[in-house]
């Protein structure tokens, strides 16, 4: 019996579950927030979808073969659809009751007063030097891995082979492009600053002019489509968040901003090295309705893919039983210095399987199913709906422009863990951002224990 279809209808009730909640829970007024964003990424990979790989021909996209790696008629589609529906009501109770705790408990007496106090509880200065410690080191580190690859031209043209690991030059200063991103962290400290009541305004704006445009040549070099996004769209969402206003004016610019990148992101970031293919990609590319839908469903399908084939009954599967979290944090160390070699990443291991060209990296569902099977699911699931809320908590909306500019950042960092839920990838991609709030958090809190004090 052809079971595959049957996951049709229940791609199509979790659509339905997911508007219904979003729908019910900003009634009265939307708010953008972590668990939004959340549910708009998991729409689109575990609901929509599997609805368009079963009424779509992909027959005419060559790359995207790996999405047939199993017929349409196995059963691990239906599995899939359906591991993915009781996920998402994990992350919905993970969420609730990460609430329902945090409330129930006796706050401290300093997040009592922070919960009053909305203006100054925050060192200017400390932040201050926080924000220029973060761009000299950001700066040095990138200055340090550039030169060691042939300078900045080089660096450019030679982008795309060290993101896929086959750069010409080998270096033992390739782990601090890890380390570079720090002034793009030290970015969102200087613009805040700019909303600031303060005499230095122009100096921050400077600093920020500065460091922009660093980090922009940094994405180039990184050449991910996603840190792309993850840093221009921070900002007009910080203006969002901050200033409550301007909702439609950002959805409008974001999924213009989307489109580009996802169309043209690739051949964008291979254009340094060779310039004719980004104008012949451009030239050839067909931008009709129905062929920009593909290309965007596409580049959305590996969550749900990877899971269908997780659950196919065909596969066996070597659970890794959590090692990946300590096998994805030692990716950030410098092997090169230290002579070790990290065991292969988990996305690493997945596309060894689909015999895919470049990575097809984990998303959260499957690192659950990778780690423990069905439990390691809920468990995943489960205490990352808990984290959307500690953030949340955090990180409340409307404060300090500091805070809402990493609230801004958070709410699209966690948001893009739904398709990449790899250990490595999210110490990869977020280590400034990881760095920049502890920062943040110990500021803050060395400020309330002042004001206590």
């Amino acid at each position: 019996m052809k079971v595959g279809i049957f996951a049709v209808p229940v791609a199509m009730a979790l659509c339905g579950l997911i508007i219904l909640f979003e729908v019910t829970r900003n009634r009265d007024k939307l708010h953008i927030d972590l668990l939004l964003g959340v549910s708009i990424i998991y729409l689109i990979c575990f609901g929509i979808v599997p609805i368009f790989i079963y009424i779509s021909d992909l027959s005419l996209y060559p790359g995207s073969h790996w999405i047939r790696k199993i017929p349409e008629d196995s059963s691990g589609y239906l599995f899939a659809s359906m591991v993915s529906f009781i996920s998402y009501v994990l992350i919905i109770m993970g969420y609730f009751f990460h609430k329902q705790v945090r409330f129930r408990r006796k706050r401290p007496a300093f997040l009592a007063d922070y919960k009053k106090n909305t203006m100054h509880i925050f060192s200017e200065k400390r932040l201050c030097l926080v924000g220029f410690g973060l761009f000299v080191v950001g700066v040095m580190s990138l200055i340090i891995y550039v030169n060691s690859i042939g300078g900045v031209k080089t660096a450019l043209e030679t982008a795309t082979l060290y993101r896929s690991g086959r750069g010409p030059i080998f270096s033992r200063w390739l782990f601090l492009k890890n380390i570079a991103p720090l002034v793009m962290v030290s970015s969102y400290f200087f613009f805040a600053f700019r909303f600031s009541e303060n005499r230095g305004r122009k100096l921050y704006t400077l600093m920020f002019i500065i460091s922009f445009g660093i980090s922009l040549y940094l994405t180039m070099l990184l050449a991910g489509r996603l840190t792309l996004v993850r840093y221009v769209g921070t900002f007009p969402l910080f203006i969002v968040l901050y200033k409550n206003k301007g909702r439609t004016k950002f959805i409008i610019s974001s999924i213009a901003l989307a489109l580009f990148v996802i169309i043209f992101g690739n051949s964008l970031f291979r254009a340094f090295s060779v310039p004719a293919q980004f104008w012949q990609y451009s030239r050839y590319i067909r931008l009709d309705l129905q062929n920009v839908a593909k290309l965007v469903l596409i580049e959305f399908s590996f969550p749900y893919v990877n899971l269908a084939n997780l659950l196919d009954a065909g596969r066996e599967i070597s659970f890794r039983y959590f090692s990946d979290l300590f096998i994805g944090t030692a990716t950030l160390l410098p092997e090169s210095l230290l002579g070790i070699e990290t065991p292969a990443s988990l996305s690493k291991v997945n596309t060894n399987y689909f015999g895919a060209f470049g990575t097809i990296p984990v998303d959260l569902v499957s690192f659950g199913y990778y780690s423990l099977s069905i439990p390691g699911v809920a468990i995943v699931t489960f205490v990352f709906g808990m984290i959307i809320k500690a953030l949340d908590f955090l990180f409340p909306p409307q404060r300090t422009p500091i805070e809402s500019i990493f609230r801004a950042a958070w709410i699209i960092f966690i948001s893009f863990r739904v398709m990449y839920g790899d250990i490595s990838l999210v110490m990869q991609g977020g280590f400034e951002l990881f760095v920049g709030t502890l920062l943040l958090l110990w500021s803050r809190k060395r400020s309330q224990l002042h004001r206590q004090g």
